[in-house]
């Protein structure tokens, strides 16, 4: 992943649209948040064991 500096514009997708961001504060802001979120998630072979587990709890 490029480094934020790099970075000038931001494609957001949500429900019911989307926006292309270019100011340089937003996309610096949203850079770091999608960093924290890809830090904090599980390694795949997490994701599926959770989902074994909880599938077997039903």
């Amino acid at each position: 992943m490029p480094a934020a500096e790099a970075c000038s514009s931001v494609f957001v997708a949500v429900r019911g649209g989307s926006k292309l961001l270019y100011e340089p504060e937003q996309v610096s802001e949203l850079f770091d948040l999608f960093g924290v979120l890809s830090g904090s998630c599980a390694s795949p072979q997490e994701s599926i064991a959770l989902i074994e587990r909880k599938a077997g709890q039903l």
